[in-house]
């Protein structure tokens, strides 16, 4: 037995919970190529509740990988990708694409605190951001521009009671029936205000000044993620400078006080705690990447041999 099939047996055994589901990222290709494909895949996520047991508190659509944040049993949520797998490798094979690998995969991880779900439905929403795809809260292939979003109440599709079944039909390439409240829009596909539960979100993050600082401030949860997952991690310079004045504030300092020894301390830090790369240590820091690559690998500090046990790379 495979194990990924070894995977799939334990997930499926996990009780009624919160569970993030990451998918494979592929490397050799992509899930989604145009922003057809994106819709129908908002669409199979909206269908995917119906089919399934599950409930959807979060999701995001990347190209080649997807994430959700969901409400059910692990065996639903298996399922749930099983189905949604089967219907974007129907899409890519009548597009004319290379269809998925027969070994893609996903992880379930289950949440179970709020500091935990807070963390994960933060990384979600910077997931697009930090891949560089979008601003922060504006990816439109997910859920997160909803939260407290005054912009997205405007936009509405047809109710699916004012359509045809066979309009629908041939919209979301499904027969299954719909909820009549339910919207289409003709470029976004089926909206996701109408099957996410924005009120759970809400739960966790009970202002927008929560939410945003969470977002665009909460480097540490979004690193935790990233590790769970087994996703890298790529700052911005502006977050990368940031999170230096962050850090050298804790221990009652600047960076214009600090010598170049505690600078690099400093950089031995932050590329085990944030995986900055060198390079991004050596701008955000200002001091030559040479100096930076040279502290990271010294017997000193001792990173190294902390950094080779977890699996990272050094440079």
């Amino acid at each position: 037995m495979s194990d990924f099939r070894k995977r799939v047996g334990m997930y499926k055994g996990m009780p009624f919970g919160y569970y993030h589901l990451c998918t494979d990222g592929w490397q050799d290709g992509k899930l989604f190529h145009t922003e057809k494909q994106f819709a129908q895949g908002m669409a199979t996520l909206a269908l995917s509740t119906l089919k399934n047991e599950i409930r959807i508190i979060g999701a995001e659509l990347m190209k080649n990988h997807y994430h959700e944040v969901l409400a059910g049993t692990g065996a639903a949520c298996v399922a749930s990708f099983f189905f949604c797998v089967r219907r974007i490798n129907k899409q890519l094979v009548e597009d004319g694409y290379p269809p998925l690998p027969d070994d893609y995969g996903f992880k379930l991880i289950p949440i179970e605190s709020v500091e935990s779900m807070r963390a994960h439905l933060v990384y979600l929403a910077r997931n697009a951001f930090e891949k560089g795809l979008c601003v922060p809260n504006g990816h439109k292939w997910g859920t997160a521009y909803l939260c407290y979003n005054e912009l997205a109440t405007l936009i509405h599709g047809r109710k699916v009671k004012e359509m045809s079944q066979n309009e629908v039909w041939r919209l979301t390439k499904s027969r299954m029936i719909l909820p009549p409240d339910w919207e289409i829009h003709p470029d976004l596909g089926i909206l996701p205000s109408g099957y996410v539960q924005m009120n759970k979100v809400r739960e966790f993050f009970p202002s927008v000044k929560d939410f945003m600082t969470s977002l665009v401030k909460d480097y540490e949860a979004f690193v935790r993620v990233s590790d769970s997952v087994g996703e890298t991690v790529e700052w911005s310079l502006e977050e990368a400078r940031d999170i230096v004045r962050q850090e050298a504030e804790k221990e009652g300092s600047s960076l214009n006080g600090m010598s170049n020894e505690q600078k690099c301390r400093l950089a031995v830090r932050l590329a085990e705690h944030y995986r900055m790369s060198s390079r991004t240590l050596a701008q955000s820091l200002y001091i030559s990447e040479r100096i930076v690559v040279q502290a990271l690998n010294s017997k000193e500090y001792g990173l190294r041999k902390r950094l080779c046990k977890r699996g990272c790379c050094i440079g």
